[in-house]
């Protein structure tokens, strides 16, 4: 490759971050989506998946699959008890967790989980949760 065609590639690269640091941030906000390139959702949500089945117990109220139990409500459908399902609501859920006297159940969601996690696993665990209602059902 020539100093010239590096150049141009890393020119073009450089577009395409500005870009999505511009734009994914807007689509984002407009759609409700986590405000990451997609690469960075799909390596957040496997992170998240990790944390909600392990060490956050998440799976032990909503299932290990994100279905449901009498405990917790299913995080698979587009149908949410608290908002629309925006990506910043379910963190702030994450985050701030839900009182007894605010969970449909009659069981609290505790704050950060079972095992408090930090803010960065938080947000792992929040766009996991936020991919299971867009993904197809899992068989």
């Amino acid at each position: 490759m020539t100093e010239r065609s590096s150049m141009c590639w890393a020119r073009a690269g450089l577009a395409v971050a500005v870009t999505l640091a511009v734009v994914a941030p807007a689509h984002a906000q407009q759609t409700g989506a986590p405000p990451f390139a997609p690469a960075v959702v799909d390596s957040l949500a496997a992170r998240g998946r990790t944390i909600y089945e392990g060490s956050a117990r998440c799976g032990v109220c909503h299932g290990d699959e994100g279905g449901g139990t009498l405990d917790g409500p299913d995080l698979t459908d587009r149908s949410w008890l608290r908002g629309s399902g925006t990506y910043q609501e379910i963190l702030s859920m994450v985050r701030h967790g839900i009182s007894r006297r605010d969970a449909e159940t009659g069981n609290p969601m505790p704050v950060r989980g079972w095992e408090p996690v930090d803010d960065s696993a938080a947000i792992a665990v929040a766009v996991y949760v936020w991919t299971l209602s867009r993904e197809p059902p899992r068989r």
